[in-house]
């Protein structure tokens, strides 16, 4: 065999594989795939930080919230445990940072339902999770089976491909500034990427949500709007959330001692589940 030759035959062959590679992709990309919380057991890191401004000073206060998690399903039941293995919480304002008090979270477990055909999860009712003092003076402790809840997010009805989009309205709750609020969070999804990854098929999302907040429960609290922005990838596969992050961005007003302040608030959320 001549030199031409081998070369001729190793373009060919190259471009043989590469066509075979983007028909492969495009049918992966084309096929529509079915996305539900099924079984979203392993471990868990969730990461909370944020940064709070009051009028004219765009950084006044910050907390940063870590948790360790594991994630078992419960067996054929439409729910799942949460094991807390390990939580750390600071708050630092005028330039001083002082600890939350995380030690009883350590070893505590609580349920939490899959609901809605595999679309939702959601804190268990009555929601009787452990729960942060977030110290004063915010009112309510920060209960971690709600806030895993209000972050993760709803699954679309009908399979989906790349491009589609659904709308999903859910009430959440939020601390803003040194209050909480309440309300219906809007939020619409759009599948930027299905890819395979290994024997798993990835589905990448994008999302944005708007809320208009009242105080919680009616009383002393945030009230104003929210908006939350970032991507998040499922395994659905397996049917587990993969990785999330997620910037909320909020506009109100929110209790101190001496009066009701304005706040804007940077939140960021950040969920990955290592496999």
């Amino acid at each position: 065999m001549t030199r031409c030759s081998y070369r001729r035959r190793m373009k060919n062959f190259a471009l043989l594989v590469v066509s075979h590679l983007v028909v492969a992709g495009a049918a992966l990309g084309a096929e529509a795939q079915a996305v539900r919380y099924d079984d979203p057991s392993g471990p868990v890191t969730l990461v909370i930080s944020q940064d709070i401004g009051v009028r004219d000073h765009p950084s006044i206060a910050a907390r940063e919230l870590s948790f360790e998690l594991a994630v078992t399903r419960v067996g054929a039941e439409p729910a799942i445990t949460v094991d807390i293995l390990e939580a750390r919480g600071t708050y630092t304002a005028h330039g001083m940072e002082q600890r939350l008090g995380t030690r009883h979270l350590r070893g505590r477990r609580f349920p939490m339902a899959i609901d809605d055909g595999g679309r939702s999860l959601l804190a268990g009712e009555p929601d009787d999770s452990p729960t942060l003092d977030l110290g004063p003076p915010v009112a309510a402790p920060l209960s971690l089976a709600t806030t895993l809840a209000d972050i993760v997010p709803g699954l679309p009805s009908e399979p989906v491909e790349v491009g589609a989009t659904w709308t999903r309205r859910r009430p959440i709750r939020a601390l803003e500034g040194w209050g909480w609020g309440e309300g219906p969070l809007i939020s619409t999804h759009r599948v930027r990427s299905v890819e395979r990854r290994g024997a798993r098929t990835v589905v990448v999302v994008e999302t944005e949500g708007e809320a208009e907040l009242t105080p919680l429960g009616g009383g002393s609290g945030y009230r104003g709007t929210l908006r939350r922005t970032g991507t998040w990838s499922f395994d659905a596969t397996a049917g587990r959330l993969l990785s999330l992050s997620m910037s909320q961005e909020s506009d109100g007003t929110s209790p101190l001692p001496q009066g009701d302040v304005e706040v804007h608030q940077i939140t960021h959320f950040e969920l990955e589940t290592p496999s």
